[in-house]
């Protein structure tokens, strides 16, 4: 966090501004391609305006560089405080709505953008600060003027170099603040000039630290994380002076660092965006001092994925709250940072904001067959069964939150339906169609989260793809869930997926077919198939049946062994026979899916095989011939019928019961003197509905639930003159004698 002497060859292209500033230049090339390439990499944040505010200082020659940026593509916003030379940013959370709560445990999750360049050849860095001094606090010199340099806008400014004590140091930054500092300009030298104490360079110099920690061997000469109160004096100080070896009377000013992560080379400074979680947790006694524990580089740049606990670093500092404290428990909060000679393009995207959302998110994929978890690098078979999980905690917070979900499945993977179960027993079916766009299935959670509904678990049921070589690994994926108040993600385990070989299929001889069955009610129906497996690293000759009724799960059947023949190096046939109860079958149509599962997880395709139960639901009598007639006026005219049809449904499947009646056309209506001539017909379901040319797909033209045991009724009575079937006629028509066929359905469905 210091600030920088410039060789005394490139002082005419600078200027002095004053006590204790070096030399300023301003941002190269260099610089500004690397604050676009941050920008075009910016990670999924939050819109964040509305959170903060932008305080102007009191003075001429020193303005508040912090911005926000844009809205990009994401809807994402970053906090900008630096991205020239000399700069200082300062930017606050608005106390009133988005305070930081002192006695409750809070939350913020951010991505930490530093620049891209050299130790000693960038500036000073940024912190995160918990402070009650005010909208616009800031450091500042002597006479009051804001200054940033290695204050980075919230330490002391250490300018009177021959009659100064800590406490004079203390006064000068932020009061009754914290602050969680990310220094990117170490000083690298163990002694200090006369030139380098008037330059206010000093915290990080040298060695014998003060502290009883022993943290100046940790940080010197590093790019660093540390903790400590800008202000304390007395005992516990912050600062202590050092002479200079130079005069007797020349100072330098040592800063202690406390919870310190430090690491050679600039690793903060290396062109990528660093994800930072900051957790604390108030006192558990009165007078008691809480914690505030805060992870570095715990998630990846590139895809989002949490790192591992060799990759991540983390510490913690004891905050006693009273330092901060204001009397009402609540603080301002948000970031600081400073620049000097060096540039640096310093950004911060946010995913929680401090005390409105608090959620965590998890996911993990199981294999249907046996319900068993699919772990990190685990093989399964191609076609197996999967089931992938998505659990959506609120821990905490001030703001419900009602996310986005953004799931990326993994590749090969085929989802066939999805639900969300929330907390308060509410469930929101998923639909696929609309939501899924290649590998990513995106859609709005119907229910928000907070406090009294705090979970939503989301459930995605499919099947893996066979791979086109032997075996494919599947690359863990990172889902995103992102609301308005905050983002929480949630990583898949990678897998590898087994090429499998199956046939499979129903009917044993030739013309033998199930696909397609129709029975009268009270008949057991028998489907029965045969299957060949075979591939790597089937083991087993054991087999199961398992399948599906009108979507729900049968009975398992145990392939009778007898059945199986072959071995793991041929593979294996056998065959199957399978009986529906006729207790199980519905009225109507029924769909029956069948799979097959070896004991050792290989799977086979599903087989479809269409039911009909046919008996109590049939047509009544049905009006063979039906017209319309019309004198042509030039103008368009729907036509009503010639009197009235007879299209009776008879239903004896009890009151209640419900059907549809449907109507299409596979061509429209023929002039029989103009071959070429045609007219439609048009379907109203009501006399203001806008008509629907009745065509080769179904269209429904009348419901109805029964209202007796044995119901019989005509369906057309549902229509009038200027509703149901008319006869199409435009300005244009023809006149003649127009014929067509009406096709008619009776549909077993809600009334």
């Amino acid at each position: 966090m210091k600030c920088k002497r410039l060789l005394v060859a490139l002082v005419s292209a600078f200027a002095i501004l004053g006590l204790g500033q070096p030399l300023i230049g301003h941002a190269d090339a260099a610089a500004d391609a690397d604050l676009a390439s941050a920008k075009a990499s910016m990670p999924q944040g939050l819109p964040i305006e509305q959170y903060f505010n932008v305080p102007s200082f009191n003075n001429a020659t020193m303005t508040n560089s912090a911005d926000v940026t844009p809205l990009n593509s994401n809807n994402t916003q970053a906090v900008q405080l630096t991205n020239d030379v000399g700069q200082l940013g300062t930017i606050w959370a608005k106390k009133d709505d988005f305070y930081f709560d002192l006695n409750q445990k809070q939350k913020a999750s951010m991505w930490m953008y530093f620049g891209n360049g050299a130790v000693g050849k960038m500036g000073d860095g940024m912190a995160f600060v918990i402070q009650n001094q005010g909208a616009n606090a800031t450091s500042v010199d002597k006479d009051g003027n804001p200054r940033g340099q290695e204050t980075m806008g919230v330490w002391g400014f250490p300018d009177d170099v021959s009659n100064y004590y800590p406490t004079l140091v203390g006064a000068q930054a932020i009061q009754k603040s914290w602050a969680l500092e990310f220094d990117t300009f170490p000083n690298t030298s163990s002694s200090v000039t006369v030139d380098q104490a008037k330059a206010a360079t000093s915290f990080d110099l040298g060695t014998g630290n003060q502290n009883t920690s022993g943290n100046d061997a940790v940080i010197t000469g590093k790019q660093h994380i540390a903790a400590a109160y800008p202000a304390a004096t007395g005992q516990g100080a912050t600062y202590y002076r050092k002479l200079t070896k130079y005069d007797s009377v020349t100072y330098f000013t040592k800063m202690n660092h406390n919870g310190p992560i430090a690491n050679s080379g600039s690793w903060l400074t290396n062109g990528a965006w660093h994800h930072l979680t900051v957790q604390y947790t108030p006192p558990t006694t009165s007078g008691g001092k809480g914690d505030v524990v805060y992870t570095i580089n715990d998630k990846d740049p590139n895809t989002g994925e949490a790192t591992t606990s060799d990759v991540q670093q983390s510490n913690h500092y004891e905050l006693d709250p009273t330092t901060v404290d204001d009397g009402t428990g609540h603080a301002y909060w948000g970031f600081t940072g400073s620049t000097g000679a060096y540039a640096e393009n310093n950004l911060v995207v946010f995913e929680q904001i401090p005390g409105l959302v608090d959620a965590d998110a998890s996911t993990s994929i199981h294999n249907q067959a046996d319900n068993s978890a699919v772990t990190n690098g685990q093989i399964i078979m191609g076609g197996s069964r999967l089931r992938l999980d998505y659990n959506l905690t609120y821990n905490s917070g001030r703001s419900e939150w009602q996310p986005k979900a953004k799931i990326s499945m993994p590749s090969g993977f085929v989802p066939k339906s999805g639900v969300v179960t929330y907390a308060n027993g509410t469930t929101q079916t998923i639909d696929l169609a609309s939501a899924q766009s290649a590998q990513e299935l995106n859609f709005a959670l119907s229910e928000a989260l907070d406090n009294k509904n705090k979970t939503a678990d989301i459930t995605i049921y499919g099947r893996q793809d066979n791979p086109t070589s032997s075996t494919a690994t599947i690359s863990g994926t990172t889902s995103k869930f992102v609301g308005t108040y905050g983002v929480a993600t949630a990583d898949m385990v990678p897998y590898t997926v087994y090429k499998a070989t199956t046939q499979f299929r129903i009917g044993w001889l030739a013309g033998e077919s199930y696909d397609s069955i129709m029975t009268e009610p009270n008949q057991d129906v028998t489907v029965k198939g045969q299957f060949k497996l075979s591939g790597s690293p089937i083991t087993s000759g054991g087999f199961t049946l398992q399948g599906s009724l009108n979507g729900l799960p049968i009975d398992d059947m145990t392939i009778d062994p007898s059945s199986v023949s072959g071995n793991t190096t041929s593979g294996y046939t056998g065959t199957f026979s399978y009986t529906v109860p006729a207790a199980k079958l519905q009225h109507g149509k029924n769909e029956l899916l069948l799979h097959l599962l070896s004991y050792d997880g290989y799977t086979t395709d599903d087989l479809i095989s269409d039911i009909t139960v046919s008996g109590p639901l049939a047509f009544g009598n049905v009006d063979d011939n039906v017209s319309y007639t019309a004198d042509l006026t030039g103008s368009h005219m729907l036509v009503p019928r010639d009197g009235p049809w007879q299209i009776n449904v008879d239903d004896q499947r009890g009151t209640g019961s419900s059907w549809q009646l449907t109507a299409q056309m596979s061509a429209p209506l023929q002039a029989s003197n103009l071959p070429a001539t045609t007219m439609n017909l048009v379907y109203k379901s009501s006399a203001d509905a806008t008509p629907v040319v009745l065509g080769s797909s179904t269209e429904v033209v009348a419901k109805r639930t029964t209202t007796s045991d044995d119901d019989s009724f005509n369906a057309t009575s549902q229509w009038s003159d200027d509703s149901g079937l008319l006869l199409d006629v435009s300005s244009g028509a023809v006149a003649g004698t127009y014929t067509g066929t009406i096709q008619w359905g009776l549909e077993n469905a809600p009334g």
